[in-house]
C-alpha cells in the first residue's frame, strides 16, 4: 500500500487502514479487510479536527507531514508580465486583447449509469472507507449535492465541493490511491485504482490523492475524470462501480487489467449532472 505523508494525514486519522503485513495474508482487494477499520462518527470527528489549529510554518507541516505552503508570487501589473512598481509609466498603451469568459457556477446531483442500469443518484454517504458509492433512486435531501465553478473555455481540472457531505473536514470529492495499487500513475495496461473518496482541496503536488480530477460538459452534462501522472502526463480514465459489495466508485486506468487482478466484475459507469431538485439549470453557454 503506498501512500505519501499528506495522503496518510488525510485519511489515517478517519481510517484505521491495515498494517503492510496484514495485507500479505489476504488476496488482492479494493479496500482493507474490514477488520482492520473502525466506524467513525464524523460529527465528531470534524469537531476535534476544528479544534486542531492549522500549522502555520512550514516546519510546523513538515513534522504533521503536510506538503509545504507555495511561495507567494510578486504581484504583476496587469499590463506587463514585470513584478508592479508604484509610480512607473507604460510606453505604450495596452493591446486590445479578448477578455476571457467569467466562470460559471454549476450545482448537481450525480446521476450513475452503466450501460444498460440507472444505478441511481449518488447519495451524500460514505462507506465504510469514507468513499462514495451509495445510490438512491430520486432526487431527495439524501442525495448528494456537489457544486463547482468552471470556466466556458476549458472545464476541466475542477473541485467538486459536497455541500452536504457527511463531514465538514472533507468536503471535496476527489481520487486517493487505490489499496492494491502498485504506484500513484493510471494507465493502459495497469491495475491501479483511484476510489472516488471524501478530500480536503489538493493539486497534482500530492500524487496520491488529487481533488481537482473532474471535468464537466456543460452541453451533455457529462461528468468525466482526467488523473494527472507523477511525471506530469495524463492518460484515458474510466469511472468505474464496486458492486460486490465495497459500493464504491473509482477511477482507473484500464478496467479490464483491474477486473483481472482483483478478480472481479466491476462495470463502467458514467456520470451526468442533473440539477438539484429546485435549481434551475445554469444558461448555455
Amino acid at each position: 500500500m503506498r501512500f505519501s505523508l499528506p495522503s496518510f494525514a488525510l485519511i489515517a486519522a478517519a481510517l484505521a487502514l491495515a498494517q503492510p503485513q496484514a495485507r500479505q495474508d489476504h488476496p488482492a482487494s479494493l479496500n482493507p479487510p474490514p477488520e482492520f477499520v473502525k466506524d467513525i462518527d464524523w460529527p465528531a470527528f470534524d469537531a476535534a479536527s476544528a479544534a486542531v489549529p492549522e500549522p502555520a510554518t512550514n516546519a510546523q507541516r513538515l513534522a504533521r507531514g503536510l506538503p509545504l505552503i507555495k511561495p507567494k508570487a510578486h504581484r504583476r501589473h496587469f499590463q506587463r508580465g514585470g513584478p508592479h512598481r508604484l509610480g512607473s509609466r507604460a510606453l505604450s498603451a495596452p493591446r486590445a486583447e479578448t477578455s476571457p469568459l467569467p466562470p460559471a457556477h454549476q450545482k448537481c446531483n450525480i446521476l450513475v449509469k452503466t450501460d444498460d442500469t440507472t444505478l441511481g443518484y449518488l447519495k451524500a454517504q460514505f462507506n465504510k472507507y469514507g468513499e462514495y458509492g451509495a445510490f438512491t433512486s430520486e432526487q431527495n435531501p439524501d442525495t448528494l449535492e456537489v457544486s463547482f465553478s468552471y470556466s466556458p473555455d476549458s472545464p476541466s481540472q475542477l473541485d467538486m465541493l459536497a455541500t452536504n457531505s457527511p463531514s465538514k473536514t472533507f468536503s471535496y470529492m476527489g481520487g486517493v490511491v487505490g489499496y492494491s495499487s502498485g504506484s500513484d500513475d493510471l494507465a493502459s495496461g495497469s491495475s491501479n485504482s483511484y476510489s472516488a473518496t471524501m478530500e480536503d482541496p489538493t493539486t497534482e503536488d500530492q500524487p496520491d490523492y488529487e481533488s481537482a480530477i473532474w471535468a464537466y460538459d456543460p452541453v451533455t452534462q457529462a461528468i468525466t475524470a482526467h488523473w494527472v501522472n507523477t511525471d506530469g502526463s495524463t492518460s484515458t480514465t474510466h469511472i468505474a462501480y464496486a458492486n460486490d459489495g465495497s459500493d464504491a466508485l473509482m477511477v482507473v486506468g484500464d478496467l479490464d487489467n483491474v477486473n483481472k487482478s482483483l478478480g472481479t466484475s466491476y462495470p463502467e459507469v458514467t456520470l451526468t449532472c442533473v440539477p438539484p431538485t429546485g435549481t434551475a439549470p445554469s444558461p448555455s453557454v
